[in-house]
């Protein structure tokens, strides 16, 4: 039975952008996030995933970094998706 694509979990919604949750077989990844909705698969990453841990910005959560992130400029949903240097 063919698989059908399913929308992505929202990881936040903050200033107009939203991130959403990777998956890696079926499997929510717990570093990796995406400013595209439709690049949600670590198998076929189109540019638009991030590693949380690249960001180097202060934060004690994922959904903090991510906002502070956001507000400093680093991540939009509109390309080029990143202003910051991923390793």
């Amino acid at each position: 039975m063919p698989m059908m694509w399913t929308e992505p979990a929202v990881a936040l919604e903050h200033n107009g952008v939203t991130v959403w949750h990777t998956y890696k077989n079926d499997c929510m990844l717990e570093y990796w996030y995406t400013v595209e909705e439709s690049d949600d698969d670590s198998e076929s990453d189109n540019g638009a995933q991030f590693d949380v841990r690249d960001l180097d910005i202060e934060g004690t959560t994922h959904e903090e970094i991510i906002r502070n992130a956001i507000d400093a400029g680093m991540l939009s949903n509109e390309e080029p998706y990143f202003n910051f240097e991923q390793s």
